[in-house]
């Protein structure tokens, strides 16, 4: 069993117990998650994808940027941005 975030396969196998899978993680990114679940098939049952669903992580992360000046001196701005 594998979790795809995005088109590319996220993190360790899930588990599998009485055909539900089961992942988790607490390390996500902050943003837009498009997730599917695909199963790789053993001898008794073909390979399947689930239909994907999108999962949304809220929350904030450091943002800085940096502007010179004319005189080539350099201003640092801290911002946090958050994802409501």
């Amino acid at each position: 069993m594998q979790l795809i975030d995005n088109g590319q396969v996220y993190g360790n196998q899930g588990s599998v117990n009485s055909g539900i899978a089961t992942f988790f993680t607490t390390n996500l990114p902050i943003g837009l998650h498009n997730m599917t679940a695909h199963y790789l098939g053993d001898a008794n049952t073909q390979p399947s994808t689930s239909p994907m669903i999108n999962q949304v992580v809220l929350g904030q992360t450091p943002l800085q940027i940096t502007a010179a000046s004319t005189s080539g001196i350099m201003h640092p701005v801290d911002f946090s941005v958050v994802v409501n």
